[in-house]
C-alpha cells in the first residue's frame, strides 16, 4: 500500500499562532486526505480552513475551498495519550470549521479531497490554521492517494 501514497508532513508541532501548512501539489495525485491533531491544554478554539491555488505561491490567485468531507475525534477525557473514544463524526460541509474549547485533551479532525473539488487550473491546496494559545500544540499529515502515473517513485507533493 505504501507504493500507492505519499505522506507529506506540512505542518509539524507547532505552537500558538495562525500557521499555514505548506502548498500541496495534487497535479500527480486524485486524492488528499489531511489530518490535524490538536493537543489542547488550553480552551482557546482554532479555526480550520483550506485554499486552492493555480500556482505554489499562492497570493492572489487562490480560494478558499469548501471542506465537503470531514470527521473529528474530540478528546474530552482529559488525556493526551488516548482519546476517550477513537470515533469520528462526521461534519457538515463548510468554508471553516472552529475545534472545541474544551481545553483538554488531544483531538483529530481529517479532511479528504479529490483533486476534481478544485476546478480548473487549480493543482495546489493549502490548511491554514488559526490563533489559537501558546499551549495548544498542532500538527498537520497530509496522506496523498490515487496516483496519476505509475512510476518507481511517487514524485514529491510539496511546492
Amino acid at each position: 500500500m505504501f507504493e500507492q501514497v505519499k505522506v507529506e508532513l506540512p505542518i509539524t508541532n507547532a505552537i500558538g499562532g495562525a500557521l499555514s501548512s505548506k502548498w500541496i501539489n495534487m497535479a500527480n495525485y486524485r486524492k488528499a486526505m489531511f489530518i490535524i491533531t490538536i493537543d489542547q491544554n488550553n480552551a482557546a478554539t482554532t479555526a480550520i480552513t483550506v485554499d486552492k491555488a493555480k500556482t505554489s505561491a499562492g497570493g492572489s490567485n487562490s480560494d478558499g475551498i469548501t471542506i465537503q468531507n470531514w470527521w473529528s475525534m474530540v478528546d474530552v477525557a482529559g488525556t493526551t495519550q488516548a482519546a476517550a473514544s477513537d470515533t469520528f463524526t462526521k461534519g457538515t460541509a463548510a468554508t471553516s470549521i472552529t475545534t472545541s474549547a474544551t481545553g483538554t485533551g488531544a483531538s483529530q479532525y481529517v479532511l479528504e479531497f479529490d483533486a476534481s473539488e478544485l476546478g480548473d487550473g487549480y493543482n495546489f491546496l493549502q490548511v491554514e490554521l488559526g490563533a489559537s494559545h501558546n499551549d495548544n500544540f498542532v500538527s498537520c499529515v497530509a496522506i496523498l492517494s490515487e496516483p496519476r502515473y505509475a512510476s518507481a517513485a511517487n514524485p514529491t507533493a510539496l511546492a
